[in-house]
């Protein structure tokens, strides 16, 4: 029969530890990922249903950072709002505080497929911030983004 050694207990405790917290941690960030996706379907329902009901899709925050929707869903990163704002004509070249466009943002974050939707829907990839950066610097870390921005 197996005799534990003194400290078995502990090293066998530890590791069963590791190992727990290890499986917590990954199963944290699936659902980080998977409440993020369903967030982000929410949010575009949500923003939907405002705009059905009047809401001014070139509203700007109060927090003066004058960020307007577009921003603040390229901001959070939530492709199916910037769509769904794309759609409602707004304006695509808007300037939040510091003269940032949408585009700046989407290719400062390397979301190729935001920036794309942004080019498709008028952006001018040559404006720049009041730095005087345009959109190819803002994006120069991401490759795709560039390939994009030519």
């Amino acid at each position: 029969m197996f005799e534990p050694q003194a400290g078995d207990d502990d090293d066998d405790t530890a590791d069963v530890d590791e190992r727990t917290e290890a499986l917590e941690a990954r199963d944290l960030a699936a659902h980080d990922v998977a409440d993020s996706e369903l967030a982000h379907g929410f949010l575009a329902s949500l923003a939907a249903l405002l705009l059905e009901h009047g809401a001014d899709p070139e509203s700007r925050s109060t927090n003066g950072a004058e960020l307007a929707a577009l921003h603040a869903a390229v901001a959070g990163g939530d492709l199916a709002c910037v769509e769904l704002l794309l759609a409602r004509d707004v304006d695509v070249n808007a300037l939040q505080q510091g003269g940032i466009t949408a585009l700046h943002a989407a290719a400062h974050h390397g979301r190729p497929d935001m920036v794309r939707a942004l080019l498709r829907a008028g952006a001018d990839p040559a404006l720049t911030c009041e730095a005087g950066r345009d959109a190819r610097s803002w994006g120069a870390e991401h490759p795709k983004v560039l390939a994009l921005l030519v």
